[in-house]
């Protein structure tokens, strides 16, 4: 099966603090990163879309 990656960069600081915010929601809540990050992107994108 062939997926499609997607890598979204962040200025370094922010970077750091988003990931230690993902880092900390995975082992408190067994959470899926990369689910919740296609969820989340999914939700913006449909937002985006009825404000037009």
């Amino acid at each position: 099966m062939r997926r499609n990656q997607l890598t979204i960069t962040y200025p370094e600081g922010d970077a750091q603090q988003l990931h230690q915010a993902l880092l900390l929601l995975k082992r408190s809540r067994c959470l899926n990163i990369s689910a919740f990050c296609r969820e989340a992107i999914a939700e913006k994108l449909q937002r985006l879309e009825a404000a037009r």
